[in-house]
C-alpha cells in the first residue's frame, strides 16, 4: 500500500546524498547570520537587556534553513512535469494522495537533514549542547515545517509553468514573510500595535518559527496551541489543494 511513498521518498533521499556541494553551500548563508549578525549585534542586544542575540537568532536561522530548501525541493515537482517523470507518476495505479505524501515526504527529510547541520552549527556557534530533549524537539518541529513547505512547494509547482518562479516566489513573498515573521527580529511588547506587530501576527510563518522556538526552548509570540493549530489548519487545507491540483495534472 505504501510502497509509492517509499519510492518517492527514497528517490529525493538518493539525489540529496549526491547533491555534496549544494549541502555544504545551504550552510553558507546560516553561518553568515550566527556569525555576522548574530555576534555583531549580541553587544548591542546585552546593552538593552534583552540577552544574548545569537540565542535569539538561531531558532530564526533554523526556521529560515528548513523553510526556504523545503519549499524549493517541493517546488521542484514543475522540473518532473517538464522532463516527464511525473506523468509516468501519475500512470501508477496509486492514490494521488500517497504521490503527493510521497514526494513531499522526501523534500521535507532532506530538509531536515540539511537544517540539522543547521542546528548543529548554531550549537557551535553558542557552544552550548542544549540536550537531548531539545535536538528530538527541534527535528520533530523541523519535519513537519518542512513537510508543510514542501506540501505548498509542490502545490505551486504543479499550477505555474515558468521555471523561473521560484526566484519570484522566493524573493518577492517567501523572504519578505521570514524576516515579518519576528525570525531576525523580536516585536517589543511595548510595540504590539505598531504596523509590523500587526504583520506579524497576520504572517502564517510567524507561527512556523514560533514552533522551532518553542522546540529549542525559548519563548514564542504565540502559546504553542495557536501555532500548532495554524500549523494544522495550514497544512490539511495545503493538502486537500496540492491533492486536486495533482488530480487536473492526471486529468489534462
Amino acid at each position: 500500500m505504501f510502497k509509492p511513498i517509499y519510492g518517492l521518498w527514497l528517490r529525493d533521499i538518493k539525489k540529496f546524498s549526491r547533491s555534496r556541494w549544494k549541502i555544504i553551500s545551504g550552510l553558507a548563508q546560516p553561518l553568515l547570520y550566527l556569525l555576522v549578525m548574530g555576534k555583531g549585534m549580541d553587544q548591542v542586544f546585552q546593552a538593552a537587556g534583552h540577552g544574548s542575540y545569537s540565542r535569539f537568532l538561531s531558532p530564526g536561522v533554523v526556521a529560515m534553513a528548513v523553510i526556504t530548501t523545503s519549499f524549493i525541493s517541493g517546488f521542484s515537482v514543475l522540473w518532473d512535469r517538464k522532463f516527464g517523470f511525473l506523468k509516468e507518476t501519475l500512470i501508477a495505479p496509486a492514490p494521488r494522495w500517497q504521490l503527493v505524501v510521497g514526494r513531499c515526504l522526501g523534500g521535507a527529510t532532506t530538509s531536515a537533514l540539511q537544517a540539522s547541520l543547521v542546528v548543529a552549527l548554531t550549537c557551535l556557534v553558542l557552544v552550548q549542547w542544549p540536550g537531548i530533549v531539545i535536538l528530538l524537539q527541534t527535528e520533530a518541529a523541523i519535519l513537519a515545517i518542512g513537510f508543510l513547505l514542501a506540501v505548498i512547494g509542490a502545490l505551486c509547482g504543479a499550477v505555474i509553468d515558468d521555471f523561473q518562479a521560484i526566484q519570484v516566489i522566493i524573493s518577492f513573498i517567501l523572504m519578505p514573510l521570514i524576516f515579518l515573521s519576528g525570525a531576525l527580529f523580536p516585536v517589543p511588547a511595548s510595540d504590539r500595535h505598531s504596523l509590523f506587530a500587526w504583520f506579524t501576527r497576520l504572517n502564517p510563518i510567524t507561527y512556523l518559527v514560533d514552533l522551532i522556538r518553542h522546540a529549542m526552548g525559548q519563548a514564542g509570540n504565540f502559546p504553542l496551541p495557536t501555532s500548532l493549530a495554524v500549523y494544522v489548519a495550514l497544512l490539511v487545507l495545503s493538502l486537500v489543494l496540492c491533492v486536486r491540483a495533482f488530480t487536473r495534472i492526471d486529468a489534462s
